[in-house]
Formats: C-alpha cells, structure tokens, sequence
C-alpha cells in the first residue's frame, strides 16, 4: 500500500467506533454530496443517481450511473453499476467503483470528478489500495478485514 494513502486512513480511523465516527452527521453528509451531485452531472455530461440509504455500513451514499441495460430494462432485484462513486463515513473519505467498466472518455471525465471533489475537501482513496489487511486502531478487536470493509463496506 502506498504510505500517503496508508496515513490517510489511519488517520481517519476512530477506536471503538465501526459504522461511524461519534462527529459524522449524515443529514449535512448528504446535503453535502446533493450540493455537488450536478457539477458531476454537468463533468460526466449524464443523469446521475444518489443512493443515500446505507445501513450497517461504514460508507453512506453511493452517487452513481447504472449500467444502460439494467436501467431501461426497469428490473427491480440488483443494482448493477456501471461506476459509483462511494463517499466514507469517516474523514471525507470517498472512492470510485467498476472504473474499468468505462470507455476512456468517461474515465478522464471521472478523472475530473475526482479533482472537482478533492477540491471541495473530499478525499480520494483509489479502490486498489483498499484490499489490503486493516491495520487501524481497532485492528485487534475483530477478525481480519481490509481497509474497503473498514470504510467503504457494508458490515
């Protein structure tokens, strides 16, 4: 794992504390990403969707486009992304999913979604570095995990 990313998540970690640190305030969390969720509209020239019901999980909201067969066809029993972008509930912390699935325009556009988010604070983890054995403060209370179920998972 890359040094910068590994401080990262240290950093964000809160002992005792597995869905959500005790300061996370997930109504202005989610006024937060609704605030942004058109500039990412206008950047990825699409409609894009934002899933903000997450239980028993350490992410609370999704902003993402679904994979064109699975939306038209209206079928109700599996989201299946075409991306996501996953937002922590821990330290601004937010990653993109199923990125290969996209064509290269849609990943440099994803690109610039992700430097428009880190410039309003947000803090981006590439997926790759997430399959890693969690090592945080709370390593030793529970069976091993990776840092993508420490804080983009549900639990």
């Amino acid at each position: 794992m890359n040094s910068r990313i590994h401080t990262l998540l240290l950093s964000a970690d809160v002992r005792g504390s597995w869905e959500y640190p005790p300061d996370f305030n997930w109504e202005s969390s989610v006024r937060g990403l609704e605030k942004h969720k058109g500039a990412l509209e206008k950047i990825m020239s699409a409609e894009l969707e934002l899933d903000a019901n997450a239980q028993d999980a350490s992410f609370f909201a999704d902003i993402y486009q679904l994979e064109t067969p699975y939306a038209a066809s209206g079928a109700l029993q599996a989201v299946i992304y075409h991306f996501a972008l996953r937002f922590s509930n821990y330290g601004g912390l937010f990653t993109l999913l199923n990125e290969r699935a996209c064509d290269s325009d849609e990943q440099r556009q994803l690109q610039s979604c992700i430097a428009y988010l880190e410039a309003q604070g947000y803090v981006y983890i590439p997926v790759s570095e997430l399959d890693c054995p969690y090592d945080g403060v709370n390593a030793g209370d529970i069976s091993p995990i990776t840092w993508w179920t420490r804080y983009f998972d549900y639990l």
